[in-house]
């Protein structure tokens, strides 16, 4: 529960905090699916101050699983109502749609949704994906969010998806698709800019190029351990300081 020192010098708690945290909590997977083909993992690390950080990984059925990284602007209870909106959202349009979902339709709604449910100061970016099991097919569509890394071996440099269009809840606009087919041993990385951005008292970012020398050094671990090593190294990175911004990864290896 947060917390916070009232003018007595002791600590009391922040309710509002507290809630805003149990919001953002409830709304995440309390596990993911397992897959025969799929090795999938991911983790929030909410900062002192709760944010807007979300994600999900939804087996539609045994053809297709959708996988989503979204976050909100702005901090609190305003913040986590907002992810609400998109977890609802997200899961009534699966549920309307049954076996046959189309991201493109799924974000554009998305995005109309929150432009009625939000104020004009409020928008929140994500990344969208469906992947199809036979095929090895991903599609994806980024909506103003970090670009999500595909690894694969013998490469350092990993491809990028930035295709989609701009962040959710600001302006009616078209969103474009991108597909590729992933192969055997490719990894997939979601993340918020709480990763990339994360401080230390020199105000330096953990960034990018350290986010991908990591993965590429931890690879052939398990989409968990490869977390696990991120998430430390971020720790011994921001050492003392207090963390400003959620930090959330989900990693998805190909078997």
């Amino acid at each position: 529960m947060g917390e916070k020192r009232g003018e007595t010098g002791k600590l009391e708690f922040d309710f509002n905090t507290a809630w805003a945290h149990e919001i953002q909590m409830n709304l995440l997977p309390k596990s993911l699916p397992k897959y025969n083909d799929l090795d999938v993992a991911a983790t929030l690390i909410p900062a002192r101050e709760v944010g807007g950080d979300y994600y999900n990984v939804l087996k539609l059925n045994d053809q297709y699983s959708l996988l989503a990284i979204a976050d909100v602007s702005g901090k609190g209870i305003p913040a986590a109502l907002i992810v609400s909106v998109i977890y609802s959202s997200l899961i009534t349009q699966i549920h309307e749609c049954k076996s046959e979902v189309y991201i493109v339709s799924l974000v554009e709604t998305l995005n109309k949704v929150l432009i009625e449910a939000t104020t004009t100061d409020r928008f929140a970016t994500a990344w969208i994906g469906l992947y199809e099991h036979s095929t090895k097919k991903l599609y994806g569509i980024n909506a103003g969010h970090n670009y999500p890394f595909i690894f694969r071996k013998g490469e350092t440099k990993p491809f990028e998806l930035t295709k989609g269009g701009i962040m959710l809840g600001s302006i009616e606009l078209p969103f474009d698709e991108e597909a590729l087919t992933l192969r055997r041993g490719d990894i997939l990385v979601l993340y918020t800019d709480g990763v990339t951005e994360a401080w230390n008292k020199m105000e330096e970012e953990y960034g990018e190029v350290r986010l991908i020398e990591l993965v590429n050094s931890f690879g052939e671990l398990s989409s968990q351990e490869i977390i696990e090593r991120l998430f430390y190294d971020i720790r011994q990175h921001v050492g003392e300081a207090q963390p400003s911004d959620d930090i959330t990864c989900v990693v998805m290896k190909v078997k």
